[in-house]
């Protein structure tokens, strides 16, 4: 995966996200959480880009395990940047409901999904190329 085509399957997936929770915020009762999403959003976003660059700049190393290695700590990485998020919003701001998270979850699994997908594309180009030396 080029970088032209991440950045194009990345602001499409967000333009569709950020669709799909101003839609679920509608309804009276997550109304109030709209900017908690918006800003998982945005985390979920630059995690993908940085994951990106990382895993862009591991995929060429002489090290053979150095990128499954990688792939290994984003998961643990993500979980905590989540969780970090997760805690500090909820001691901040004491939600009074617990469904604020439901549009969470369904962030992080559609960037989670998409970073496995762009990771796993990487992968596959340099079999290709590996092949073709």
């Amino acid at each position: 995966m080029n970088d032209k085509n991440f950045y194009l399957s990345l602001v499409t997936l967000t333009i569709i996200v950020f669709g799909a929770i101003y839609w679920i915020h509608l309804n009276t009762v997550m109304a109030p959480y709209f900017n908690f999403s918006a800003v998982g959003i945005a985390i979920m976003v630059g995690y993908n880009i940085l994951a990106y660059y990382v895993g862009k700049k591991l995929m060429n190393s002489r090290k053979k395990y150095i990128f499954l290695n990688f792939v290994l700590a984003n998961i643990f990485l993500k979980i905590a940047v989540v969780m970090l998020y997760i805690m500090s919003y909820v001691k901040f701001n004491e939600p009074s409901e617990k469904l604020f998270l439901l549009p969470f979850v369904g962030i992080y699994l559609v960037y989670a999904v998409f970073e496995t997908y762009f990771l796993y594309q990487m992968v596959n180009l340099k079999q290709r190329k590996d092949e073709q030396i």
